[in-house]
């Protein structure tokens, strides 16, 4: 067997039974004598029982198990989809295979250091070492990492320095409370978590806290493979938190020979004078500048105040002034604490005061107030803080990733799946247009992934504009409408609107609108189930601003609803109350959040109810400038639909790197009439047009990436040509540069117009019709 760590991926398709109906010639490399009919575990992992990872025999709740294969010695990912008429396929590839990982695979809800430590360490503090559930633990595995933080040169030397066994890997001091944690009973899947020393060839040791897992090895025994962190910076921080917590904790803090050491001075006040002493620590000498001339304690706090910030000063005279301090002096010990910062010399300083409450030797009442410069520690806590809400936003983030990197596989494992279906089914018409509806299906889907995650990425970026034109209410309703009404009868929703407007006519950025809409309306569509109700109500309310209409819109839908605890966090970034997986929908969870930041973008607000089981309720409210006649007719132009005798004859040059896209639009361009031919890049476009006729090409289509030119250097030298008819061919991007800076950009480098890709023909055929009627170009 290959015990390489490069796994190439496998594919398999597999029936409900564990039968395997169809394999990659990279599974049938690996595992030699496999046939089809065998049992996919008996085949493959030598098992009489399916594997414990497996989804499919219910050992597991995630579709895409990741486990440590003891075939190749690696993590492996397996996504498993299910393709119908009882069928699977499983596709299985390496998982990223750091320690850093597979430590966090191996979580253990208990753990007793602090959770989010583990940002603090990367990959060079976390190696993997395995041993046979032996006596002794023989040496079964090691990488590299674990080998060079235990100081060896070599899995040879490793061996030799611990006799070949993973118990001397283990502090002697530790080792009972090791196996205390570990027990005696050890079976495939077992997880575990411990902490203890690990010695180093030189004689010095280091913390480690080892995650671990019990596999079944190729051979057929039982083994641990343990991910150890190296926490010692953490574990002597721990201890000293502790020892200082103890000290806190101690009544000696009251007694003045603490004062040079925690605190920077003790005023012991008595309650029935007003007359306090003061006992100074180092570094103190503004204070004695301002308080060696009085002995009254109200003077001192008179002076104190002066130089607080405004803000504590209310709280100050609560808890310390002399009145204050009298008012509890029937009380004992520790009474209050407070942080104030204060003006000075040295800036703002952060100080702390704690006041305890006492009797002198002569049993007269006193106060004794105590305080230090905390300015160095409220900034590490500041830090600390702003640390921890950036692990929290990091781990937000990483979450959603994990949803978003879980979803674009479902649609690409259909698209791959199909795609390996349709080759084997060409013959065969019927099933073959099936296979391709459900790729164009997979396709539009990660498609709108991609569209969701830019767009939130434009507009924490801080270039998303409003680009407001006239428009009219019913006319954009009647497209909306138009959009989803099959699709709600298919699904057996009644969908039914109401406008109720005045001023029809008003001035919006008919885009971002219709991009707020369409969220809320596909969320309604998706979680309505059949038989349900979808309403949209649009009202005209009194606006204050002149020449200014409000519209209130409401979606209402009688859905599953949204949780009561996830409601607040509906429109926060990278949160989603249910992974895909859960709740049976496809999506990224960025919907709302774009809505919101649109909906701001626009001056508008958004709210929402809902209640599980019953449904959900957004009202959008937006405010519109009344469009005018003159807005009217000059936003009143509209591309027409154009057909294939409209481009007969036209030839294109097309300026582009990319073998397969070029082969793509060539194909799409050729079959509605148009001539094509073809430049690899910016300098060979500019080529080709100079040595060409001057009517020769009717259009250029520009790439913008290319090596050696790009489009936008390209469009400038074109422009620049001394024969006017070439310097003035219209010239198109076609890019993936998809943002609205990229068309404008494209704009002002002598473009005439701009297309995004992936094309969608009937969008193509409209803008080439545009150029070449000479109307106002669109964008896509």
């Amino acid at each position: 067997m290959n015990h390489s760590k490069v796994i190439n991926t496998d594919y398999y398709v597999i029936s409900d039974d564990f039968r395997l109906l169809d394999f990659n010639q990279n599974v049938k490399d690996r595992y030699k004598g496999i046939q089809r009919g065998d049992l996919c575990y008996q085949a493959t992992m030598k098992r009489d029982t399916p594997c414990p990872h497996c989804p499919i025999a219910g050992n597991s709740q995630n579709d895409c198990p990741v486990y440590y294969d003891p075939f190749y010695r690696d993590w492996v990912e397996a996504i498993f989809s299910e393709i119908g008429d009882g069928k699977y396929a499983i596709t299985c590839h390496p998982a990223h295979g750091d320690a850093r990982s597979a430590f966090q695979r191996l979580k253990i809800d208990d753990f007793s250091l602090s959770g989010n430590f583990l940002q603090e360490y990367d990959s060079k503090n976390i190696g993997m070492i395995g041993g046979y559930c032996e006596e002794g633990f023989p040496l079964y595995y090691v990488n590299e990492q674990m080998i060079e933080m235990l100081g060896y040169d070599s899995r040879a030397d490793l061996e030799e320095g611990i006799s070949g066994k993973v118990v001397n890997t283990i502090h002697p001091d530790d080792l009972s409370q090791v196996t205390a944690d570990l027990g005696d009973h050890y079976y495939v899947g077992m997880k575990y978590e411990t902490t203890y020393r690990m010695p180093r060839k030189d004689g010095t040791w280091f913390w480690t806290v080892d995650r671990g897992e019990v596999i079944e090895t190729a051979d057929g025994r039982l083994a641990i493979i343990s991910v150890c962190l190296d926490v010692t910076k953490e574990h002597e921080q721990q201890e000293a938190r502790k020892r200082e917590s103890d000290a806190s904790a101690s009544k000696d803090r009251i007694f003045s020979d603490i004062i040079g050491a925690l605190y920077s001075y003790n005023a012991t006040v008595n309650l029935n004078t007003g007359k306090y002493s003061l006992l100074l620590g180092t570094g103190m000498e503004e204070f004695i500048g301002q308080f060696s001339q009085t002995d009254d304690y109200v003077d001192a706090c008179d002076l104190l105040l002066s130089n607080v910030l405004p803000e504590y000063v209310d709280e100050m005279n609560r808890q310390f002034s002399l009145g204050a301090l009298r008012s509890r002096q029937d009380h004992r010990g520790h009474i209050g604490q407070m942080e104030y910062a204060g003006v000075t010399a040295d800036g703002i300083r952060w100080f702390e005061v704690n006041v305890f409450m006492g009797v002198d030797d002569e049993g007269t009442p006193i106060a004794s107030v105590f305080g230090r410069d905390v300015t160095e520690i409220h900034m590490a806590q500041e830090r600390k803080e702003s640390e921890l809400r950036a692990v929290a936003a990091s781990a937000a983030k990483t979450a959603f990733l994990f949803n978003m990197s879980h979803d674009i596989r479902t649609p690409m494992n259909a698209i791959i799946g199909f795609t390996d279906l349709l080759k084997k089914h060409l013959d065969n018409r019927e099933l073959a247009q099936n296979y391709i509806e459900k790729i164009e299906t997979a396709n539009d889907f990660l498609l709108s992934i991609i569209n969701n995650v830019l767009e939130m990425a434009r507009i924490e970026s801080g270039k998303v504009y409003l680009d407001e034109t006239a428009n009219n209410v019913y006319v954009f309703w009647d497209e909306l409408f138009a959009l989803f009404d099959a699709q709600m009868k298919a699904k057996g929703i009644i969908f039914t609107r109401e406008i109720r407007v005045d001023h029809p006519d008003v001035i919006v950025d008919k885009t971002k609108i219709r991009e707020v809409l369409l969220n809320i309306v596909s969320n309604a569509v998706k979680y309505t189930p059949s038989g349900g109700n979808v309403t949209m109500t649009v009202t005209e309310l009194p606006s204050d601003c002149p020449g200014c209409v409000v519209y209130q819109t409401v979606i209402e839908d009688t859905g599953i609803g949204i949780s009561e605890d996830f409601l607040p966090h509906i429109f926060e970034e990278f949160t989603r109350e249910r992974t895909s997986t859960e709740s049976q929908v496809a999506g990224t969870g960025l919907g709302m959040p774009i809505v919101k930041k649109l909906v701001e973008l626009m001056h508008g607000s958004i709210d929402v109810e809902s209640e599980l089981g019953k449904g959900t309720k957004f009202t959008l409210t937006l405010s519109h400038r009344i469009a005018d006649a003159s807005d009217i007719s000059r936003d009143g132009e509209h591309s027409g639909e154009y057909c294939m005798e409209d481009f007969a004859g036209k030839r294109i040059l097309m300026a582009e790197d990319n073998d397969l896209n070029a082969e793509i639009a060539m194909t799409i361009l050729e079959e509605e009439g148009f001539l094509i031919e073809r430049a690899e890049d910016g300098i060979i476009c500019v080529d080709m047009i100079e040595k060409a006729e001057s009517d020769y090409y009717d259009l250029v289509l520009m790439d913008i990436q290319m090596p050696n030119m790009d489009g936008y250097k390209a469009t400038q030298i074109i422009r620049r040509l001394p024969d006017e008819q070439k310097a003035n061919i219209p010239i198109v991007a076609m890019t993936a540069n998809a943002f609205e800076e990229d068309r404008k950009k494209a704009l002002r480098v002598g473009m005439n117009g701009h297309i995004a890709k992936p094309i969608q023909i009937g969008i193509l055929k409209n803008t080439l019709g545009d150029v070449f009627s000479n109307r106002k170009m669109g964008d896509i």
